[in-house]
């Protein structure tokens, strides 16, 4: 019964994050992966990747379907480059379930910053090796990753945010709150 409560606790916390990206907000502060680092944090990666890659891609197909449906001719059940995102989220659920095992402040810095940095570099190459805009080459490389810096702030801060809410959610439903705030 305990663990299903927590469940239920941690799924609605992800549930409503995936929501919020249909309120306004600033440009790529989005909570999709630190659904995936909480996600996998709390659960293990296998049930982890699944509820944290359902819930973006539930969201993903509200933000497609409802705020950017005057862009597309019918529904959209996945964008362009999905692949790259969502084998970011993958790799970065994969990194979450061993890194943070054990829940601490300094583990929740070191996972948020390499999983915001994982996602940069692997969104981007996505970008370079998809569009036409960027030259194959690795001056054009180079330019996809100097075109996406803008975006990185806004991304590593919404990461912070997101992904210590929900694992604060998670604890506080374990009651180990207090423990993970430690300084170790």
């Amino acid at each position: 019964m305990k663990e299903t409560n927590q469940f239920f606790i941690f799924f609605f916390g992800i549930l409503t994050a995936a929501i919020s990206r249909l309120a306004p907000h600033p440009p790529n502060f989005a909570p999709l992966t630190a659904i995936a680092i909480a996600g996998s944090a709390a659960l293990g990666f296998r049930r982890g990747a699944v509820l944290s890659l359902l819930a973006i891609w539930m969201s993903d197909f509200m933000v497609n379907n409802i705020l950017y449906a005057h862009y597309f001719p019918g529904v959209v059940w996945f964008y362009e480059g999905w692949y790259w995102q969502y084998g970011g989220w993958l790799v970065i659920a994969l990194m979450a379930s061993q890194t943070l095992r054990k829940i601490s402040i300094v583990n929740w810095l070191l996972t948020t910053f390499s999983a915001t940095l994982i996602f940069f570099l692997i969104s981007n190459l996505g970008v370079w090796a998809d569009s036409p805009l960027y030259e194959k080459s690795l001056s054009g490389l180079y330019l996809a990753y100097l075109a996406g810096l803008p975006f990185l702030k806004n991304t590593f801060l919404s990461d912070l945010v997101y992904s210590g809410v929900l694992l604060s959610l998670n604890l506080l439903a374990l009651r180990k709150l207090k423990k993970a705030l430690q300084v170790n």
